[in-house]
């Protein structure tokens, strides 16, 4: 007798696969226009790099929230809030914690594949803190540092105003220190 090896993450992709062939009027809001709000948390890492072998490079849970106005179909601008988490690393010689967190904003293109699923693309600038050791270098700025933030994720509606988001950005930060965060989420449309 043999047991069944299906996961949970396949259980969910079945799922949505056979809700997406079904048709259900009110689940037709990859169209709209409007005011949006989505909120993700998942999985972030974090690096930095001094120099040839002294990389820190650690992961933790991290989450987002954007606010952003859908003015036609496929563009939208938004603003956004990026906590990602913190870890800490043998890093320059010592056990060092690195926290950082950042806003920005962003240009997000959509391409919506039918009444259900769309997918978008984003391109921005994150300004971040990098607290080290609970130290903050540069503690006279609110934002210290930038990054260049691209992006790329799917959304399924669930109903005309709400939808069920994943989305993954990677933030090519200054002075060799890289970011990217996978998330799984909600928004909401108006």
């Amino acid at each position: 007798m043999s047991k069944c090896s299906v996961g949970p993450c396949s259980v969910v992709a079945m799922a949505l696969f056979a809700m997406s062939l079904t048709t259900d009027s009110v689940a037709q809001s990859t169209n709209d226009t409007g005011v949006g709000l989505a909120v993700g948390i998942g999985q972030s890492r974090i690096q930095d790099e001094d120099g040839p072998g002294d990389t820190f490079d650690g992961s933790d849970t991290g989450y987002n929230i954007d606010l952003e106005w859908r003015f036609i179909e496929y563009l939208a601008i938004g603003i956004n809030y990026v906590d990602f988490g913190k870890d800490t690393e043998f890093f320059n010689g010592e056990d060092t914690t690195i926290e950082v967190t950042g806003n920005g904003y962003y240009a997000r293109g959509y391409l919506p594949l039918n009444d259900r699923f769309m997918l978008h693309a984003t391109l921005g600038e994150l300004s971040y803190r990098s607290t080290v050791n609970g130290f903050q270098p540069g503690f006279l700025l609110p934002f210290a540092e930038s990054a260049t933030a691209f992006g790329a994720g799917a959304d399924f509606s669930l109903s005309k105003h709400w939808s069920l988001r994943f989305d993954h950005r990677w933030y090519d930060g200054d002075n060799r220190e890289e970011g990217a965060m996978t998330t799984l989420g909600i928004r909401w449309q108006y």
